[in-house]
């Protein structure tokens, strides 16, 4: 089995970027393999932009992700960011399925 939590979301913008980064911890008795997934959304609901990268867990680890913001206007938005175990590029008979595990934290962009 494994399981994965997520805390301590916090975003902050790097030149042209959304640098994203959260504290994961992997249970149980196996690595985490999945796929961690951001969208950022504008006042108005809309995904203005995206990431989608492959990922694994073996314990503790703080990975840092990142999304373009570049032509963005100025103001606020909302980073949700959500880790499930299905991967693009593995036979889903080698995955290990959990509950996705989600979180969302405001955003200004200067």
């Amino acid at each position: 089995t494994t399981v994965l939590t997520m805390h301590g979301l916090h975003p902050g913008v790097e030149h042209a970027s959304l640098a994203i980064r959260a504290h994961l911890t992997r249970e149980g008795s196996a690595a985490f393999v999945g796929t961690v997934a951001g969208a950022l959304i504008d006042s108005a609901g809309h995904a203005v932009s995206r990431f989608k990268v492959p990922s694994a867990v073996y314990i503790e680890t703080d990975p840092r992700f990142t999304m373009p913001v570049t032509g963005l206007a100025s103001g606020p938005y909302r980073l949700r960011l959500e880790i499930t175990s299905a991967r693009e590029d593995l036979p889903s008979e080698v995955i290990l399925p959990m509950p996705p595990v989600r979180d969302s934290v405001e955003v200004r962009l200067p």
